[in-house]
């Protein structure tokens, strides 16, 4: 290491300017100065194990929530950035380092995502998978999902990022425990290592926004849905429906979810209950009367409380709505059926293969809580749900509704119902684009199934919510036509 001797220190690194009134960046002098006498030029710039961990150990006693918030956030790493530069002044100099340097290191080595960072940065990425160090994958609102050309430096470094995840979230992750479910404010992330998982961890990376990335136009632009379609669903939500939105990981459930509580009464008071932060209601709709409670359920925090408890008190809330996040288990999914059967419209995002398979899913979640006969569960579920809307990510990496279906209750051991629209795809065609990558075109049509049932018609034009499209869901309208991409099709 070579040793540098300095005694002089030039003001106008440090905002200084001859003549002018300009704020010094006081915190660079003071630690310029401390250094000033002995500055060793670390050519590797790698920073001290005991050093990074003096530093981490800090970070998450004092300010744990500002690291665990600055993942994703690069307003939040600034914040974050404060912080340690303030640390390091009232700390002994590393020789070697800058406080520049040192910052932007200790920062990326707490809450940065390494080769990662470049890719969280795209507002279209969505989810990162890393099945290695050399392999990972992304998906792309725009370009579907694609593996990228971004890899680790090695499998250390791969690792390392791993760790990092664990730590920063205070979740145990370890050979007893070789899985990890770290939430932070804009990232969920998973981890399965150690045996488990072969040749090497595996880490998935789901990205959420504060937003609303679809809206009424890019719905209708990317054949997402028809504009009936979009005018049931108004119509099904301003009658105060419950409803049921399902679909396999990425198809778009959340993003319906928030699309649909625009169209909710703007008086009507929302609660949304999750199991983490990852729906923005508030952010979104600011002046509705809307709130969010959080289960308090993950792994080290003790007093646990599930949505089934929440449920019960969010009935002595004067809500008018229930919102929740995704049902995933006996609890969510019985409390839910409960808060339905009070006669409170409810929202929930479930995995089912389809719109009417959600009740059959509902029934199964429902049976791990309570000991009933399934009639007597099928019946409850099915009686006490209005809609289901069933959603796919086909293979061009766009999110379509792919089922609407009424409820129509429990008869003869069936579900009944009426499935009002589906979407046929026509052919699927494979290609590579420019950069060689494998893509697929994707060519289909929503289509009218059926019709709606006289008691919902009823309901709707009572709210006043049936616009003129929806007259062709009246059965009594004698041939009447079926929309298959704009065109007309008879109805048999």
């Amino acid at each position: 290491m070579e040793i540098i001797k300095k005694n002089i220190i030039n003001l106008e690194k440090y905002g200084h300017r001859p003549g002018k009134k300009k704020k010094i960046d006081v915190e660079k002098y003071i630690y310029t100065i401390k250094a000033s006498n002995s500055i060793g030029v670390n050519h590797e710039k790698e920073l001290p194990e005991e050093y990074l961990k003096e530093v981490k150990d800090f970070l998450k006693k004092e300010h744990k929530s500002l690291l665990q918030e600055s993942f994703g956030d690069e307003k939040k790493k600034t914040a974050l950035r404060k912080v340690v530069s303030q640390y390091l002044i009232e700390k002994p100099n590393l020789p070697g380092f800058s406080l520049d340097e040192l910052t932007k290191l200790l920062v990326d080595a707490v809450a940065g995502l390494d080769v990662l960072e470049s890719i969280a940065e795209n507002p279209n990425v969505t989810d990162i998978i890393c099945n290695e160090f050399d392999e990972v994958w992304v998906t792309d609102l725009k370009e579907g999902k694609y593996r990228s050309n971004i890899q680790f430096k090695n499998r250390a470094a791969y690792e390392t990022l791993c760790y990092k995840f664990a730590y920063a979230s205070g979740q145990t992750w370890s050979y007893s425990k070789p899985e990890c479910d770290a939430f932070f404010p804009n990232l969920r992330i998973n981890l399965m290592g150690f045996d488990i998982s072969q040749d090497g961890i595996s880490l998935a990376v789901r990205k959420f926004t504060k937003g609303m990335r679809i809206n009424r136009k890019s719905i209708l632009e990317t054949n997402h849905a028809t504009e009936t379609m979009l005018d049931l669903l108004r119509a099904i939500v301003r009658t105060r429906s419950r409803i049921l939105i399902s679909g396999s990981t990425g198809a778009g459930k959340t993003e319906l979810l928030k699309y649909l509580v625009g169209d909710i009464h703007e008086l009507d008071r929302i609660l949304m209950i999750q199991d983490n932060p990852e729906v923005f209601l508030k952010y979104i709709y600011p002046d509705r009367d809307i709130k969010t409670w959080i289960t308090r359920e993950r792994e080290g925090i003790e007093n646990g409380i599930d949505i089934d408890r929440l449920n019960r008190s969010a009935l002595r809330q004067f809500i008018k709505w229930l919102i929740i996040g995704e049902s995933r288990g006996g609890g969510d999914a019985w409390g839910m059926v409960k808060a339905a059967k009070t006669g409170h419209p409810v929202i929930t995002t479930l995995h089912s293969f389809g719109a009417i398979d959600s009740i059959e899913r509902v029934v199964d979640m429902c049976s791990e809580k309570v000991n009933m006969s399934l009639e007597s569960l099928y019946r409850s579920v099915a009686n006490n749900f209005d809609f289901g809307i069933h959603l796919e990510q086909t293979l061009d990496g766009t999110r379509r509704i792919t089922e609407i279906v009424e409820y129509t209750g429990y008869k003869d051991g069936e579900v009944q119902y009426n499935k009002l629209f589906s979407f046929d795809i026509e052919s699927e065609i494979e290609y590579e684009d420019e950069k060689g990558r494998t893509r697929f075109k994707v060519e289909g049509y929503h289509k009218q199934e059926g019709y709606l049932s006289d008691f919902r018609i009823k309901e709707m034009k009572k709210a006043r919510v049936f616009t003129k499209r929806l007259e062709v869901l009246q059965e009594d309208r004698e041939k009447a036509d079926l929309t298959k991409g704009g065109a007309a099709v008879a109805v048999s």
